[in-house]
């Protein structure tokens, strides 16, 4: 059975450590109020008889006799993990389980190439290095929401939380604290998915961090980068515009008529699907097409009343809460419609 991993943190130059979850507690100070201890004698216990480490924070961890600290790893055990970051331990990994619908395979073509690039990639670490290059890769995934991109990084983590570390970095999270998991991970095979890139490119210095971490003085070796977005307008031209930083680009847009049938037929069966269906539904995504499905088959909705519904939702969202769309920086155009004036395709829409 595989062991639980229920959260680490990193101490720079010594491993991986857990805490214990008894009433005994390390102390943990700043190094000034450390020395400042020191100096005026306020330790009420011997330092000689306690273990002392820096963790990534330049704070101090004291260990008295009768409190303690476990090595757990060297190196994390392959599983996906969510780092996390407090102010008494610093910042850390903990076991995180991705919950998202079922895979259901609607773009054979783009998911054929996604995951042949991975695995090449995976597999080739011998011939990076002996072209003395890192051995990494970006790849992003891109258009408008609840069109698939999340289900496809779901079928990526299921692939792989065998065989490598997944770490899922949260939106907002600070690119710049990855540096301090570097020596720690770095050269060990990693997967970053950053799901919606945006959310943590939100001033200068982040952008900094985040080219640095792609392909600057901070990037790292034996890694491969997965993000999404739904917002690419917004994904600085110095991230997006270059290969070694995003190598791969996949648009995942509205699903065309083909998609669009394959879809319900897995949920409503081929015999329940009519071309009116097929017909209203273009330009619809599939978020819109999952709640026509659950309406229909669970609350016995008329679907094509229903997506007569949908469509006035569609012209209220767009009259009444465009100006707050727009103020919070999203597109008119990424409410789960496709303009009116965006023609749809005979086959997928789908970049590289």
């Amino acid at each position: 059975m595989k062991e639980k991993v229920i959260g680490l943190n990193y101490i720079e130059d010594h491993g991986w450590f857990r805490y214990n979850n008894s009433n005994k507690k390390a102390e943990i100070i700043d190094y000034k109020d450390f020395v400042r201890k020191i100096n005026n004698n306020e330790f009420n216990y011997y330092l000689d008889d306690c273990e002392k480490m820096y963790n990534t924070e330049n704070k101090i961890i004291i260990i008295t006799p009768k409190q303690e600290i476990k090595k757990i790893y060297d190196i994390p055990p392959c599983g996906l993990y969510s780092i996390t970051k407090n102010d008494r331990f610093g910042i850390g990994i903990i076991e995180f389980t991705f919950e998202n619908d079922k895979y259901i395979n609607l773009y054979d073509e783009e998911i054929k190439n996604i995951k042949d690039d991975i695995e090449k990639f995976l597999k080739n670490e011998k011939q990076y290095k002996e072209l003395n290059i890192n051995h990494k890769r970006g790849i992003l995934l891109y258009g408008p929401p609840g069109n698939g991109k999340t289900m496809i990084i779901k079928l990526i983590i299921d692939k792989y939380i065998d065989s490598t570390r997944i770490i899922y970095i949260p939106g907002g999270f600070r690119i710049n604290n990855l540096i301090k998991l570097k020596d720690a991970l770095s050269d060990k095979k990693t997967i970053f998915i950053f799901e919606e890139i945006t959310s943590s490119l939100t001033d200068s210095s982040e952008i900094v961090s985040f080219l640095n971490f792609l392909d600057g003085i901070n990037s790292w070796n034996n890694v491969l980068i997965l993000g999404t977005t739904n917002y690419p307008d917004k994904i600085p031209g110095n991230i997006i515009d270059r290969p070694s930083r995003f190598d791969k680009i996949y648009k995942f847009s509205f699903p065309n008529r083909n998609v669009r049938k394959n879809y319900i037929s897995e949920f409503m069966g081929k015999d329940w699907i009519t071309e009116e269906i097929l017909d209203k539904t273009k330009n619809m995504s599939i978020a819109y097409l999952k709640e026509l499905c659950i309406s229909c088959k669970i609350y016995d909705y008329d679907p094509i009343s229903l997506i007569d519904e949908f469509i006035k939702r569609k012209k209220d969202i767009k009259n009444n809460f465009s100006n707050e769309i727009d103020e919070i920086g999203l597109k008119k155009t990424s409410i789960g419609f496709q303009n009116n004036n965006e023609h749809e395709t005979d086959g997928d829409e789908y970049y590289d």
